[in-house]
């Protein structure tokens, strides 16, 4: 296998106190660990019965790199592995000092760690394959000097999906048109008109029987209650001037008689 050997971007913390802790030598904590930092010890990912997490996969997109962050709470000298595999049967676990990139979901590899506790900082370019729920791994190997061992090995994982687009939070479907639909409805129709009862009471109040120009106002335009109010109004008019000019003539008539 050919050895590539990794030296990260690291954080090393200075004095903390890992109450609590005592069993643990490594946790992924970005993304979320499958199993916190109590379970390291059984492969691929720590808990010997391996049941599913708790926390849902993080999602990331095929081909993006991304940042992982690993903490140390016990220092050794050794060496550090990450892997990915669609499921943790798939993963190969190491079987030596000098077991390199044995398996393709290998990603990175004997990535120094120095003695000290400290934080490991990657920059993690993720596979160009789709997966729902896969594993990502971290293995810990501590050199004791006694020759290699399994319980030289640390273990933990974090759930992870892969895929080729990832949702927006801005997809929310079609409210904006919904609501330009409704706003056309509420004031007329595509070509400008308006709804018909925004006119108020004045719309129609002409009929056209002379009581038009009386109650209709503006209504006349539509029933010709101003043009024939006036009509009505100037005929009785004339009648009234006929009769009053008849009485006058039969007053002269007496009288010349």
């Amino acid at each position: 296998m050919t050895q590539r050997t990794w030296i990260p971007s690291v954080v090393f913390l200075a004095t903390m106190s890992w109450t609590g802790a005592a069993a643990a030598h490594i946790e992924i904590v970005l993304p979320d660990s499958r199993y916190g930092p109590e379970m390291i010890k059984d492969a691929p990912c720590g808990h010997p019965d391996n049941p599913p997490g708790e926390s849902p996969p993080q999602i990331y997109q095929t081909g993006e790199t991304v940042t992982i962050v690993v903490d140390e709470f016990v220092a050794h000298e050794g060496h550090l592995r990450i892997a990915w595999a669609e499921n943790d049967e798939d993963i190969v676990t190491i079987n030596g000092y000098d077991d390199f990139n044995n398996f393709p979901g290998v990603l990175m590899d004997n990535i120094i760690d120095e003695p000290g506790m400290k934080q490991f900082v990657f920059e993690l370019t993720m596979p160009e394959q789709e997966c729902e729920n896969c594993t990502l791994q971290v293995i810990q190997v501590m050199y004791d000097g006694d020759g290699f061992q399994e319980s030289d090995l640390y273990y933990t994982c974090a759930d992870i999906t892969l895929l080729d687009v990832v949702p927006s939070d801005e997809d929310s479907g079609g409210g904006m048109d919904d609501a330009a639909d409704g706003s056309a409805d509420a004031t007329g129709g595509d070509d400008g008109s308006q709804p018909a009862d925004t006119g108020g009471g004045s719309m129609g109040g002409g009929t056209g029987d002379g009581t038009g120009a009386a109650t209709g106002g503006d209504g006349a335009a539509d029933g010709g209650g101003d043009d024939s109010g006036c009509r009505v109004g100037a005929g009785q008019g004339g009648r009234l001037g006929w009769l009053g000019l008849g009485a006058m003539l039969w007053l002269l008539r007496r009288r010349n008689a």
